[in-house]
């Protein structure tokens, strides 16, 4: 049986090649549009150099494993929830595995895919407008490993040498969107004591992941 439209055999929601060609279209345009911009915010260089990632033992990945849920994904080798059950004779094929992607600094070929599924961003909209489709990746379980493994690394180094932002609240722990709304709250009403007039400006990236050039970071790399 062979599904040319979201959600259903025949009739309903976008062809999945208009969908496509849409998503094409729209990052070529903004990269277009925003390409040749200069950089809005210039740092302060640095000393600090992160040279190389530090390999991880087999109890730090076991660790890394467990705190995970047991999700997969329909291109995972095995499903999660066997590899946790069987992670005692896995453990020393995932570790040299895990490590091998940080020396070498790439992700092995098998884990660079992902299965997108096309989302509608709000019920009562239009199902065939493919402009009210948002694409989610369904990634493999081990790239989503090496990513904790990275981030981890990385999130230390930049905390540890002062090179994050103090007001920068997204992607870090015990900072969310919550305390990004209690921060403005209270300097709004901390102006307001003040009889002082507050402006706000809100901008909305769009696509922001999807823009990232990855070609060209692979070539630098």
């Amino acid at each position: 049986m062979g599904f040319d439209r979201i959600g259903n055999t025949s009739t309903g929601g976008p062809k999945s090649q208009n969908l496509l060609d849409y998503f094409i279209k729209k990052i070529k345009d903004i990269r277009q549009s925003t390409g040749n911009s200069p950089p809005s915010t210039k740092f302060p260089p640095s000393t600090a150099v992160f040279e190389r990632f530090e390999l991880y033992s087999p109890e730090e990945i076991r660790k890394q494993i467990q705190l995970t849920k047991s999700k997969s994904c329909s291109l995972d080798p095995i499903r999660t929830t066997i590899l946790k059950e069987f992670l005692e004779e896995l453990l020393p094929f995932v570790t040299e595995m895990c490590n091998r992607s940080l020396q070498q600094g790439w992700l092995s070929i098998s884990k660079r895919h992902a299965i997108v599924k096309p989302i509608i961003k709000k019920e009562e909209l239009d199902q065939d407008d493919v402009k009210n489709y948002r694409s989610i990746s369904n990634l493999t379980y081990m790239s989503k490993i090496a990513e904790r493994m990275v981030y981890s690394q990385l999130t230390t180094f930049l905390e540890g040498n002062n090179m994050l932002l103090k007001h920068q609240l997204g992607f870090r722990a015990r900072h969310s969107t919550e305390t990004a709304v209690i921060k403005v709250m209270s300097d709004i009403l901390t102006a307001a004591d003040q009889r002082r007039v507050t402006l706000v400006g809100l901008l909305d990236m769009s696509a922001a992941f999807d823009t990232v050039d990855h070609d060209n970071i692979a070539t630098a790399s």
